[in-house]
C-alpha cells in the first residue's frame, strides 16, 4: 500500500460521521409517567395524533410592557399578555435569547393562558457581561442570582391577582435549556420560604450541570452557537475523540468550570407535578443524563414527553399540535386526570 493510498483511507475514516443523527420520520412519540408509585412508558397513538387539530396561529393583543425591579435593584423589561384567563404560563428562554424568542410559543397555545415573557439581566445589560470578574467566571455568574428576576415576576403576578380579586388557578413555568435550571431553583428557594412561585413546572430540554455541558463542548466546540446541530468539522472532532487528546482537555476544563447542577434542586421537588420534555436527538442532553434528571426528580407525579428532536427544538411545526396539546392536557387537568388520558391515547 503506498503512501497515496494511506493518505485516502485517512481522510475517508476521518470523514465518518461521529454520531449518526435520528431520522425522525421513522421515530414515534412517547410517554414516560411516574403517578404515586406507577410507572410506564408508551408510545402516543398515530391515529390518536391525526385527529388533534393543527395549532394554528393566534393574534394577541392584549398586552402590557413594563419594567420589573429585583430586590438587589436590577431592572429588566418584561411583557405581560392578558387574556383573562384562570391560568399563567411564565415563559422563560434558552441562553442567550432574549423574551422575543418565546413569542411562537404565545402566538401558538394561544388564548388558553395569560402570559409572562422576560428578559434576564444578561439580555439587554452588556456592561455586566463585560466585567472581568463575569469574564474570570461566567457561568458562575449568570447562574447564580437569575432567581431574583423570578421573584419579582412571582410578585407582580400577586399584584395581578389583587387587582382582578382572584387568584391563578395554576402557576406554570415553561422553560427551555438554561431557564430550567433557574426555574427549579426558584421553585425550590421560594417553597423553603413557604410561598411557592407555581404549581407545575413544564421542562424543555433540561441540562443536568455544568461540568457536563463543558464536556460535551470539549467533543463538538460548535455546540454553544448551534446546540441543535452542533458543526465542528469532522476532521476536528475525530482528532477531539482520541483519548490522549480529550482527556487533558476535559479535566483542565472541568478544573475550571464551578459546581453548578440542577439535582440537587431537583431533589427538593417533593410536592409538585412535572412535565418533562425531552429530544432523543439531543446533544446536549444525552439520554443517560436525562435518565439521571428524571431519577434526581423527587416528586411522584413526574412526566416525560419523548420525542425524536433536538435540543430546544421540540416545538417543532410536525409536532406542534401534538405539544399544544400536551402543555394545555398537563396544565388544566390534575395530574391523576392528566395520567388517565394519556393512558387511553397510548399504546
Amino acid at each position: 500500500m503506498n503512501l497515496k493510498t494511506k493518505f485516502l483511507i485517512f481522510l475517508a475514516l476521518i470523514a465518518i460521521p461521529i454520531a449518526t443523527p435520528i431520522c425522525t420520520s421513522c421515530a414515534d412519540y412517547k410517554l414516560r409517567i411516574e403517578n404515586n408509585g406507577q410507572q410506564s412508558v408508551k408510545s402516543i397513538n398515530n391515529e390518536f395524533i391525526k385527529t388533534l387539530p393543527n395549532a394554528q396561529k393566534q393574534n394577541i393583543i392584549k398586552t402590557e410592557s413594563l419594567t420589573l425591579r429585583t430586590e438587589s435593584g436590577i431592572e429588566f423589561p418584561t411583557i405581560f399578555i392578558n387574556n383573562n384567563s384562570s391560568h399563567i404560563l411564565v415563559l422563560g428562554q434558552g441562553f442567550p435569547g432574549g423574551k422575543e424568542s418565546m413569542k411562537s410559543f404565545i402566538d401558538y397555545l394561544g388564548s388558553d393562558f395569560d402570559y409572562i415573557i422576560f428578559d434576564y439581566r444578561w439580555t439587554q445589560i452588556f456592561k455586566f457581561m463585560c466585567k472581568p470578574s463575569t469574564l474570570i467566571h461566567p457561568f458562575q455568574k449568570l447562574l447564580c442570582e437569575e432567581q431574583e428576576e423570578l421573584f419579582a415576576i412571582a410578585k407582580y403576578i400577586r399584584l395581578k391577582e389583587r387587582e382582578r380579586n382572584r387568584t391563578y388557578k395554576e402557576r406554570i413555568a415553561l422553560g427551555e435549556c438554561y431557564s430550567n435550571f433557574v426555574f427549579v431553583k426558584s421553585q425550590v428557594l421560594s417553597q423553603q420560604q413557604g410561598n411557592a412561585i407555581f404549581t407545575k413546572l413544564i421542562l424543555d430540554s433540561c441540562w443536568l450541570s455544568l461540568k457536563d455541558f463543558v464536556d460535551s463542548i470539549c467533543f463538538d466546540p460548535y455546540l454553544p452557537c448551534s446546540p441543535q446541530e452542533g458543526g465542528t468539522p469532522l476532521w476536528i472532532k475525530r482528532i477531539l475523540t482520541l483519548k490522549w487528546i480529550h482527556a487533558p482537555i476535559s479535566k483542565i476544563a472541568r478544573l475550571l468550570t464551578p459546581q453548578i447542577s440542577i439535582s440537587p434542586y431537583l431533589a427538593q421537588l417533593e410536592n409538585i407535578p412535572v412535565l418533562f420534555i425531552h429530544g432523543t436527538n439531543d446533544l446536549m442532553v444525552p439520554r443517560k443524563h436525562f435518565d439521571k434528571i428524571w431519577e434526581d426528580t423527587a416528586t411522584h407525579q413526574k412526566a416525560a414527553f419523548i420525542t425524536p428532536h433536538a435540543h430546544s427544538d421540540n416545538f417543532k411545526k410536525e409536532s406542534r399540535h401534538l405539544y399544544k396539546y400536551l402543555v394545555k392536557t398537563f396544565a388544566y387537568s390534575n395530574f391523576d386526570e392528566f395520567y388517565q388520558n394519556v393512558e387511553e391515547n397510548s399504546d
